[in-house]
């Protein structure tokens, strides 16, 4: 396992002075070059088709053998070089450049500084080799000549800046600090720095995390026209959002050193330090230890090993209560279509700030009078680089318009009958107990609940009631579905009530999950949440969901490895005891026959890609519901259209939420039937709504 915080300096040192090699970077406005991923040849490890790396997916990826390079043989190129976006950046990469006839022409060892990384190559080189001990590659492609300008290449990071932003989670960047980005970096032309101090990277068999957030806001960042390497502090932990464990895990001393090390590097006149609030720790941590570390970096006599002092003159803490307020009005549009880059949040609906609330912690230079700029009282000469802001002209009266002749009406695009329209409210069009209806419609989610009963034809349980739920789910948004934990360490062991889940998430549809590995986790196959490998068993068949793809697959326990699930892109893999395959490839499992017993049910199936349906049946109540077979629950995902079906945790487990309100009555009768409180769900969908509606509406 990697160590975290060292990681971080020693980034920080090797940012500041990059090493000589063939990391290069394009120059802005030249002509891109010519692609040439499709002409070259792969050696990659047994059975890895060379579409992992080359797909373009930020989800697929490869694991650096660490026995083994990965080969690229290339075609003659003019100025060749390798475009290589990081899941996990290593702590060293080995790149050897070889000639036609294997001779080697360099061999340089490079310490990747983001996670979007250019190297290019020697004119003569036919055969690149890439190697590291703890690296994982999303994508390679390969350029003859400029990279395309939509590509992210940062170049060298700064040297010094007027302004240093600091973020313990990427998120914080827009949905915290709003306009702040395009207002001082590019209305003012301040020379600004950002510091990411949370990695927010996936290391295998250790540690969890997406990094997507992260790729996310460096691409909105570039969007800005942001073109020097951002610093990324490399603070490792456990996917944990709860203070104490994010200050067990950084330490106080070590975050200390890096804000330190940092701000005497970078010289900044102002650091503005985003404070995180309740949902996010990692910047409440940092925002917690930033004025004793400007402290630290103005004191010669503290740490004289981090360079030579530097007083900050300004420190500005992000607070909703602050007595600075800064308009983002004048850049609410380009922090707007900056923060559309961040797809990841979308999901969430989040309304960007348009006024920037702070605490002046520290200054050097007297209080604010004024209270609506971070420069306040700050001599202008003193920048490395300053731009007077033009006022916003007034919109000049429109002139009368000419005659012009009636557009021809062309027709509408056809709307997809699911959603609704981009850009109009979620709402919910039926919430129907009586009826037994339950629908909700968004522009990237429709769910479309019914209640049914079904009477048992034979046996001893002959006509008596089986009373089930069928939720046709539709998404369009690859992150729509989910996994939701009990607790914010994400244990996979910790258990709460069920509803408890639902309303923290805010989940629009939530149903019982495979209870993970709070039991019988041996017994079950390989199972990942959000990227993170909680068992790497292959005691049973699992179910793996590529959120790119927007699919499930239904996946035979002899033909899976954990590894290989995980760098194919399944972000979630979801699997109970033997006999839980129902469906796979349109072909009813032997398995369900085996089980003729009667119990609450919940399975989750898959009609086509970005069609679900979800069904949960109560039980063990007789005259109101005895529950299925595993038979009869195929039999109803059959007859809903599934091609791919898996059974998940059922029996005093089993419930179903819809926007926060219960709608099975599995644990209603108290100690004779009770409801388990649990580890995990699953869940489609984020609504406000959710926890809100306490009558029912008609149609």
């Amino acid at each position: 396992m990697r160590y975290p915080v060292k990681k971080g300096i020693l980034l920080l040192l090797l940012g500041l002075l990059l090493l000589p090699g063939p990391l290069s970077f394009a120059a802005e406005g030249e002509a891109a070059g010519e692609e040439v991923t499709d002409r070259c040849a792969y050696v990659l490890p047994a059975g890895v088709p060379a579409e992992r790396l080359t797909d373009g997916s930020l989800l697929t990826r490869l694991s650096l053998p660490a026995d083994r390079p990965i080969a690229v043989t290339l075609p003659a190129c003019r100025r060749p070089s390798l475009y290589v976006t990081w899941f996990a950046r290593p702590e060293r990469l080995t790149l050897v450049q070889l000639d036609g006839e294997g001779k080697r022409l360099r061999a340089d060892e490079l310490i990747p500084a983001t996670p979007f990384e250019r190297y290019e190559l020697d004119p003569a080189c036919r055969r690149a080799e890439l190697s590291a001990a703890d690296g994982v590659v999303s994508t390679l492609r390969v350029f003859d000549g400029d990279l395309p300008q939509d590509l992210v290449c940062f170049g060298a990071p700064m040297e010094q800046a007027d302004l240093l932003v600091l973020l313990g989670q990427p998120q914080a960047l827009f949905e915290e600090l709003g306009g702040l980005a395009p207002l001082y970096m590019g209305r003012y032309e301040l020379e600004t720095a950002f510091c990411f101090l949370s990695e927010d990277s996936a290391v295998l068999q250790a540690v969890a995390g997406d990094p997507l957030p992260l790729g996310e806001a460096l691409t909105a960042l570039w969007s800005l026209g942001y073109r020097e390497a951002p610093f990324l502090g490399g603070f490792l932990d456990h996917d944990y959002n709860e203070l104490k464990d994010v200050r067990q895990t950084w330490t106080e001393r070590e975050l200390d050193m890096y804000l330190v090390r940092l701000i005497r590097a970078l010289r900044p006149r102002v650091v503005v330090c985003a404070a995180g609030g309740t949902e996010d720790q990692r910047s409440a941590f940092v925002a917690s230890r930033i004025e004793n570390a400007v402290q630290l970096a103005a004191d010669g006599n503290k740490y004289p090993g981090l360079g030579p002092a530097h007083r900050v003159q300004k420190l500005y803490i992000s607070d909703p209560d602050g007595t600075t307020a800064v308009s983002y009005e004048a850049v609410s549009a380009a922090a707007a279509g900056a923060y559309r880059h961040v797809a990841s949040r979308q999901f969430y609906k989040r309304a960007l700030p348009q006024l920037g609330r702070f605490t002046l912690a520290c200054t050097a230079v007297g209080a604010d009078r004024r209270r609506d700029d971070l420069l306040e009282n700050l001599p202008i000469e003193g920048f490395l680089s300053y731009a007077a802001p033009t006022a916003i002209p007034e919109p000049a009266a429109d002139p009368e318009p000419t005659a012009t002749p009636e557009p021809t009406a062309t027709p509408a695009p056809e709307a997809d009958p699911c959603f609704l329209d981009y850009g109009q409210p979620e709402r919910v069009e039926v919430f129907d107990d009586s009826a037994g209806r339950w629908v909700y419609r968004s522009d990237i989610l429709s769910v479309e609940i019914r209640r049914q009963v079904y009477t048992v034809p034979q046996g001893e349980d002959r006509g008596q009631p089986v009373t089930y739920f069928v939720a046709h789910v539709h998404a369009r948004d690859y992150d729509s579905f989910y996994p939701t934990f009990a607790t914010d360490r994400k244990d996979g062991v910790t258990c709460c009530e069920p509803r408890e889940m639902v309303l923290r998430y805010k989940s629009v549809i939530w149903f019982t999950g495979d209870n993970l590995i709070q039991a019988e986790a041996k017994a079950k196959g390989i199972l990942i949440r959000d990227g993170r490998i909680y068992s790497r068993s292959r005691g049973s068949n699992a179910m793996a969901y590529y959120s790119d793809a927007m699919s499930f697959k239904v996946v035979d326990r002899r033909e899976m490895i954990a590894q290989t699930l995980w760098e194919s892109g399944a972000q979630n893999v979801l699997s109970f005891p033997q006999g839980s395959d129902l469906i796979m490839g349109g072909e009813i499992s032997s398995g369900a026959a085996k089980n003729e017993y009667r119990n609450p049910r919940c399975a989750l199936g898959m009609v086509e890609p970005g069609h679900f349906v979800v069904i949960v049946a109560d039980g063990r109540q007789p005259g109101y519901s005895v529950g299925f077979t595993l038979m009869e629950l195929v039999e109803m995902l059959r007859q809903e259209g599934c091609a791919e079906a898996f059974n998940l945790d059922g029996g005093i487990s089993t419930c179903l939420f819809f926007l926060g309100e219960k709608l099975n009555r599995q644990g209603a009768q108290g100690p004779t039937n009770p409801l388990r409180t649990l580890p995990e769900g699953l869940a489609w969908g984020y609504s406000k709504l959710c926890g809100t509606i306490e009558t029912e509406t008609d149609e």
